[in-house]
């Protein structure tokens, strides 16, 4: 089947798409439920298995068709429903639907009564099972070699380098979220060593960081050294 042949989506399946979402579109957290439209990722309107679709709202719909949402950021958030947690609500609401009392689980039917969903929880951050934020030794050391990283950069300007832009924390997870196509703490902690290693790259390649190999001063401690403080 060509990628411009549209196979239909059956009542059951549109409804498994619904729930995945709780009615609520996972970009802009709009509750539509009625309205959401389905999202073919790969933008392959013949490939309709249940991980290729994704039920957003028309507006939503309409920035992914013109592609200015990238792929990463797309995957990344049909990994997070499909870890059961909402992107654009993770803190899974409760669910009211009028003329009906079941409150046993998400519906995602187009109901003739209105549906709201509520929730008096704020939303956590997100972590994604077997991603390096799921893993707390994992993450501890990644942040502490993205501040190393940060700290050593903005010591630049000692070295006559000048930067238009602020350096920061989060302008360095941007980079590395470039490099990966996601950002650290969402990568699989499979690549734990290979972002370990580019880290450990980048701070050694800064001018501080040549110049203390040049002394033979360390730029960082090891994992198995930070775990251990970690623990004192």
């Amino acid at each position: 089947m060509s990628r411009k042949q549209r196979a239909e989506i059956g009542a059951a399946q549109r409804t498994r798409i619904l729930q995945e979402v709780s009615g609520i579109c996972p970009f802009c957290g709009l509750e539509l439920i009625g309205s959401l439209q389905v999202h073919h990722i790969d933008r392959n309107a013949g490939n309709t298995v249940d991980e290729n679709l994704l039920a957003v709202c028309a507006s939503c719909h309409e920035q992914l068709t013109r592609q200015l949402i990238s792929d990463s950021e797309v995957l990344w958030r049909k990994r997070a429903l499909q870890n059961g947690v909402h992107p654009a609500r993770p803190s899974k609401p409760g669910l009211t639907v009028s003329g009906n009392d079941n409150r046993g689980g998400i519906i995602a039917q187009e109901f003739h009564g209105k549906v709201v969903f509520e929730s008096d929880k704020k939303p956590g951050p997100i972590v994604l099972a077997g991603s390096i934020a799921d893993n707390p030794k994992h993450y501890r050391y990644v942040e502490y070699l993205i501040k190393r990283l940060t700290s050593f950069r903005q010591a630049g300007a000692s070295f006559g380098q000048n930067r238009k832009a602020k350096i920061h924390s989060g302008g360095t997870r941007s980079i590395l979220e470039n490099e990966f196509g996601n950002l650290p703490k969402d990568l699989p902690v499979e690549r734990f060593d290979e972002l370990v290693q580019t880290l450990k790259a980048k701070i050694d390649n800064t001018a501080l960081g040549r110049r203390n190999k040049a002394h033979d001063t360390r730029n960082y401690h090891s994992f198995e050294e930070h775990d251990d403080k970690s623990k004192n």
